[in-house]
C-alpha cells in the first residue's frame, strides 16, 4: 500500500508541475494587444464611398464593387484569433475586404448610399449607411461636400461595435476624364465586447465569447483620419473606376479600390 501511495503521490507532483510549467509558458494580451486591437476595427469599420464631391442628382446613381486592403498592426496570435484567422490560409499581414457599393441621388443636393463588406477569410461583416449634403458645385469649378455615416461591425462573437463619422470632401475635376479629390473625417468608435479567456494550443488569449462569467470591455473614443483619391471617368459617362488611400491619427493605413457604373 505504501508503494502505491508513493506512487501516487509522485504522479499527483509530476501533473501538479507539468502544469505549473504550462502556466509559465502562456502569454497574455497586453494593453497594447488590446488598444491596437481596438484601432484595428476602428479602420475596419471606417467608410469610404470611393467618390468626389458632387450631387448624382434626382434621377442618378452608383453602382460599384471593390476592394479594401488595411496593414495589419503587428500581427499577433491574439488579433488572428479575434478575427478567425489563426486556422485559414490567408494573408496574416493584411487584411482584404471585398465590399458593394450603391450610392442614388435622393434631392438636389442630397444623396444616400449604402455600402456592405465581408472580411476574407473572416466571419465579420460590415454594413453602412450614408447620407451626402452637397455645399457647393458648379462648372469647372472645386465641389464641397458633408457626408455623415452609420457603420456596424457584424459576426463578433458577443458584442457591437459601432462607428458614427462625418467627412469634409473637396473634389476638382482636371480634364475631362480625372477627379482628384480628399478630406478629412472625425469618427467616433464605440466598443463593447465580451472577453473570456479561453485555452488552446498553450495560450491565453481572449475570445469575444456568449459564454457566462464573461469580462466586459467599453470604450467609446474619437479619431481623426485623412484620405485622397482619383476618379477616373472610362467610358464617360457610365463607367468610373477609383482608387483611394486612407491614413488614420495612428498611421494604420488602407488602400481601396472600386469599379462602378452610374450616371
Amino acid at each position: 500500500m505504501k508503494i502505491i501511495f508513493k506512487s501516487a503521490l509522485l504522479c499527483v507532483l509530476f501533473s501538479s508541475s507539468a502544469l505549473l510549467a504550462q502556466e509559465d509558458t502562456l502569454t497574455y494580451p497586453t494593453e497594447k494587444d488590446l488598444g491596437t486591437f481596438l484601432s484595428l476595427l476602428g479602420r475596419i469599420n471606417s467608410q469610404s464611398l470611393l467618390e468626389g464631391a458632387g450631387s448624382h442628382g434626382t434621377i442618378g446613381f452608383a453602382l460599384g464593387g471593390g476592394v479594401s486592403l488595411i496593414n495589419m498592426p503587428e500581427t499577433s496570435a491574439f488579433h488572428e484569433s479575434e478575427l478567425y484567422l489563426e486556422n485559414q490560409d490567408v494573408d496574416k499581414t493584411a487584411l482584404v475586404i471585398p465590399k458593394a457599393y450603391l450610392l442614388k441621388g435622393a434631392f438636389s443636393p442630397v444623396d444616400l448610399g449604402i455600402t456592405f463588406g465581408s472580411i476574407e477569410g473572416a466571419r465579420i461583416t460590415q454594413a453602412v449607411g450614408t447620407a451626402q449634403w452637397t455645399i457647393y458645385e458648379d462648372f469647372a469649378m472645386p465641389a464641397l461636400a458633408l457626408r455623415f455615416n452609420y457603420a456596424r461591425l457584424f459576426g463578433l462573437a458577443s458584442g457591437e461595435f459601432t462607428t458614427v463619422s462625418s467627412e469634409l470632401v473637396l473634389s476638382c475635376g482636371l480634364f475631362k476624364y480625372f477627379n482628384t479629390y480628399g478630406g478629412g473625417t472625425v469618427s467616433r468608435h464605440m466598443a463593447s465586447l465580451d472577453l473570456e479567456p479561453f485555452r488552446e494550443d498553450g495560450r491565453f488569449q481572449y475570445f469575444l465569447s456568449e459564454n457566462e462569467d464573461r469580462s466586459e470591455l467599453k470604450k467609446d473614443w474619437l479619431e481623426t483620419s485623412y484620405f485622397v483619391g482619383l476618379q477616373l471617368h472610362l467610358f464617360s459617362p457610365f463607367y468610373f473606376a477609383a482608387a483611394e488611400m486612407q491614413v488614420s491619427e495612428d498611421n494604420l493605413k488602407s488602400y481601396s479600390a472600386k469599379i462602378s457604373i452610374g450616371m
